[in-house]
């Protein structure tokens, strides 16, 4: 199979390079003082979310209030403060308001309008995990005198605002934009924080703190020139290899990237390496290489542990994709638990890595990148028509200013392949780099081997294998005079390449997807390291064990506290990691029962887990937007269960808000909005969440659902489709768009769509519950028995489909014994449901048991006390067991919710006569009269009211 490390699987048409570079920072131009129901649209979003005092408004975004919302803002393009009136629309631009509907009011000069300069979105790898974030802020060198004149002349105004107001947002968001200006980075950090406890809901406010801080000079100086070669000053390395994927399918795994990673890691280990101790190493493969831990080995170990005279070595193998159907062309690192569903929430952009080379390791001696890049032709659903680019923006990456050097496997327009041929199982690109740097590349003229030497080797060995299919790249820079490894010391020992045969090259040449050679039996070795400090020991224990939760006994937690004694400060930071990548790794798994919708419905109690794991997470991490984004979505979407659906909107936004990129939120915020009865606002959500993760298949389902409840038939159809195209292994969708052909009497669609559901997931009982009710709709009764029999073999549990077949039977006389022993059946398993209940009523009526039927019948109005229906059957049953004050009581309830039911007055009335009260009878015969419409029921009301005139006179 060919190989794909960090490969480019296009999604479309791709650019010559994919976004990478954080968004720009640009100057808002507005900020929001108040706001009483008004809502905020971003540019380039559908939903409108409410807006909350501290909101900053860039050019494009609007403002909307209703008949009863208001919201005051200050406009600093026009220096002026003003207030949206009623059921106004403003759009902001970058000079002037422009109304769409309504008119602004209150306006009033804004001699204080200042607004910091910032993106606006967060940028990927930005407030991960900002608490990390070791150094102290410095104070700047002084300002030299015209600037210090300047600085203090902008501050003096802002300064007498805030003496007489301390708490004048715009006076405290201002002095922070005038420090941010002349780059004070302290004292700005510092107002950036008054003006998150003034306006809490200003997540901006975090991001500035941050900015601020990162923009701190160091305590440290400037990095020495780098040593002559890479034994002095220490070694530290992540080496990254994926083979399996939790989401992939069997055909797109990798063969020999985690064997790739491995031996990596023996070649650092051993003499000619650099003889690296293990704890100067990380190494993650496969199920251990999950999102949170590499990024937080990114973030922490290489930035905490490395220093000036120091080496980094990155090393990753793993599939890669650019993600050119969003919106934002990202590039990301296919972790083990990402879904190419939705990447921006489960994978890791390329982006964070750049994030760290331009910031975290700019105080690092060297930094070493070998990234074996390959191309998989597709990963889920997302084709690969274009190659591969990501080479390309990792070469970009490795651009900065210093010593960085970076081997690449391939071009972008290249494939990179993997065999057992290569060493006995690696990608051909790794073998050769192993095989130069274990002694092959020597330059004998100068007795070492250099980065142009190490190139020079790989290049002319991947070429001459792949017979030029695949050519190594070179990128950054490392002074010719640095030696990769000591020669005088033992290597590895590499198995020798077994050349490929010719119609495997000829299957290069035309671009197949071959797999070179059947892939090894061969296990990768379990690496197993014994902790002789007892703390640690237990630390590892309860990690192994999943004992992560601070309430667990023996929990990691525990073990942790005792380790603050035990190691220092950087050492401890490390194992912190490792507890909090169990705890994010634990939320990823609900969060990707989540990406695969209705396939797998969860329940309240995963959701509440999944909040769980983050909350004890954000202890370790007490300022990540993205941990408590995700925190905020799983407690939100467990308030759905509990139909508490305004408090549940209210916190989803909470998290859109945090996480602004995330798809998860707007699908959940839609559920909520969905289950109101709200579909328009629905609508807008899904399709947000479609527009952030274009592969998603669930809120195409959900935005299905809400075209159906109104009536646009065409687009839910429409979006099913889309969803079974993202999707086709998901059982689900065909089956709810069964359901909608079913409801258009497309009875052929609708079948052909549950046999396609059935054909997905045979052991489904859903859809054969369906098929038997349009067998029965069609008189089919033999047939339709049949497939109900059949659902309930798949899912006892499945009431509906026990309840349909009693309704089936029902329908024979002689069968009628049957449906009540089933309609029993479902109420023993769950007794409110209400179905088979009333179902069970009816049948006990018919049968001359009304004693049992009003027991039925009392159970439903206790459990329903809204039913109108079932109190007037329950009252007609009293009546004719001449129990007329109770038959008055349910028809009196029923009144409360319908007065103006005909047939329920004509009953009191009734009633009313039997209980000879001739006058109240005679009242709700006049009623009946008043609401009546046809002429037969006119007619015997007018009898009846008659008869109770003559009585009472």
């Amino acid at each position: 199979m060919t190989k794909f490390i960090l490969c480019a699987i296009v999604f479309g048409v791709a650019a010559a390079v994919a976004q990478v570079t954080p968004p720009p920072p640009e100057h808002p131009v507005a900020l929001v003082l108040e706001s009483n129901g008004a809502q905020l649209e971003r540019a380039g979003t559908s939903l409108p979310l409410a807006a909350k005092p501290g909101d900053l408004l860039f050019a494009g975004d609007a403002l909307r209030s209703g008949p009863d919302a208001s919201a005051r803002f200050l406009f600093c393009p026009g220096k002026a403060s003003e207030a949206l009136g009623p059921n106004t629309e403003a759009i902001f631009g970058t000079d002037q308001i422009r109304l769409k509907s309504g008119n602004l009011t209150a306006k009033t000069p804004a001699p204080i309008c200042l607004l910091p300069e910032l993106p606006r979105t967060l940028a990927p790898g930005e407030l991960i995990y900002p608490a990390v974030q070791t150094r102290e802020l410095k104070k700047p060198a002084p300002l030299p005198d015209d600037q210090q004149r300047s600085l203090l002349t902008e501050l003096d105004p802002i300064d007498r605002a805030l003496a007489a107001h301390p708490e004048d947002p715009a006076a405290l968001v201002a002095k922070a934009a005038v420090l941010q200006k002349y780059n004070q980075s302290a004292e700005a950090a510092d107002q950036f924080r008054k003006v998150s406890e003034t306006l809490p809901d200003a997540v901006w406010t975090r991001q500035l703190v941050y900015v601020a801080a990162k923009s701190s000079p160091r305590r440290d100086t400037e990095p020495a020139p780098p040593k002559p070669d890479l034994v002095q000053g220490k070694t530290y390395a992540l080496l990254v290899g994926i083979s399996n994927y939790q989401k992939l399918l069997k055909e797109q795994l990798l063969q020999f990237a985690d064997q790739d990673a491995i031996t990596f890691h023996d070649h650092l280990k051993s003499g000619k390496g650099g003889s690296v101790p293990d704890d100067n190493m990380v190494l993650l493969t496969n199920e251990n290489a999950t999102t949170a831990a590499i990024r937080n080995n990114i973030h922490q170990f290489l930035k905490i542990r490395a220093g000036i005279d120091d080496t980094v070595v990155l090393f990753i193998a793993a599939h890669g994709i650019v993600n050119d159907a969003a919106d934002d062309q990202d590039a990301y690192i296919v972790t083990y638990d990402t879904d190419p569903q939705d990447l921006k929430s489960t994978a890791l952009p390329m982006a964070e890595v750049e994030h760290v080379m331009d910031e975290d390791l700019q105080h690092v001696g060297r930094v070493l990148v070998f990234i074996d890049v390959c191309h998989a032709g597709s990963i889920g659903t997302v084709v690969d028509k274009k190659g591969n680019k990501v080479n390309a923006i990792v070469a970009k990456i490795l651009e900065r200013k210093g010593q960085v050097f970076g081997l690449l496997a391939s071009q972008p327009d290249q494939y990179s392949i993997e065999a057992p041929n290569f060493g006995g199982g690696h990608g051909a690109f790794t073998y050769f780099l192993l095989k130069g740097l274990n002694g092959d590349a020597e330059n004998t003229s100068t007795g070492m081997i250099g980065p142009n030497d190490i190139f020079k080797y790989v290049l002319n060995k991947v070429e001459d294998a792949t017979d030029s299919q695949q050519s190594p790249e070179k990128t950054g820079f490392l002074s010719s005079e640095v030696s990769l490894v000591d020669l005088d010391k033992p290597g590895i020992e590499l198995k020798p390449f077994v050349p490929l045969e010719r119609e495997q090259l000829a299957g290069l040449k035309k671009g197949r997807h071959i797999r070179a050679l059947e892939p090894s039996a061969a296990l990768v070795p379990a690496r197993v390291v014994t902790r002789i400090n007892r703390n640690l020991a237990l630390f590892d224990d309860a990690l192994e064990h999943g004992r992560v939760l601070p309430e667990t006994p023996q929990s990691a937690f525990t073990a942790l506290a005792s380790l603050q004694r035990d190691l220092q400060p950087q050492e401890y930071a490390i194992e912190e990691g490792r507890l909090r990548i169990a705890l994010e790794d634990k939320a990823q798994q609900q969060l990707l029962r989540y990406l695969e919708g209705d396939q797998i419905p969860q329940t309240r109690e995963d959701f509440l887990s999944g909040a769980l794991y983050l909350d004890s997470a954000e202890r370790l991490a007490p300022e990540s937007t993205i941990v408590e984004s995700k925190k905020l979505f799983f407690r939100g979407r467990a308030l759905i269960f509990d139909k508490r659906y305004p408090e549940a909107a209210n916190i989803l936004e909470a998290a859109a808000r945090l996480d602004p990129r995330g798809a998860y939120s707007y699908n959940a915020l839609g559920i909520a909005f969905l289950e109101q009865g709200n579909y328009d606002r629905a609508k807008l959500a899904f399709q947000d969440a479609t527009a952030r993760a274009p592969h998603w298949a669930y809120p195409w389902h959900n935005l299905a659902l809400a075209y159906t409840e109104t009536g646009d038939y065409d687009a839910a159809i429409r979006s099913y489709q889309q969803g079974m195209r993202l999707a086709p292994q998901y059982s689900y969708l065909p089956y709810n768009l069964g359901l909608v052909y079913q409801r258009l009497n497309r009875r052929e669609d609708a079948q052909a769509a549950y046999r396609k559901a059935l054909s997905l997931s045979p052991n489904l009982g859903e859809p054969y519950n369906a098929l038997a009710l349009l067998d029965a709709s069609s008189g089919h009764f033999a047939g339709a028995e049949r497939l109900y029999r059949e659902a309930l073999d798949k899912n006892p549990g499945l009431l509906a489909a026990r309840h349909n077949l009693a309704v089936l039977l029902s329908g024979k006389p002689d069968r009628t014994a049957e449906a009540i022993d089933l309609w029993r059946a479902n109420l023993a398993k769950t007794p409110d449901y209400l179905p088979s209940r009333l179902s069970l009523a009816e049948a006990l009526a018919a049968q001359g048991k009304p004693a049992e039927a009003i027991t039925e019948y009392e159970a439903v109005v206790k459990a329903k006390p809204d039913y109108v229906a079932a109190r007037r059957a329950l009252a007609a049953l009293l009546i004719k067991e001449k129990r007329y004050d109770a038959a008055l009581v349910q028809i009196q309830e029923a009144l409360k919710r319908s007065p103006h039911n005909a047939e329920l007055n004509e009953q009191a009335g009734d009633v009313e006569g039997e209980l000879h009260h001739p006058a109240e009878a005679g009242a709700f015969y006049q009623t009946t009269l008043e609401n009546a419409t046809e002429g037969k029921v006119r007619k015997r009301i007018k009898a009846k009211l008659a008869r109770s005139h003559r009585v009472l006179f």
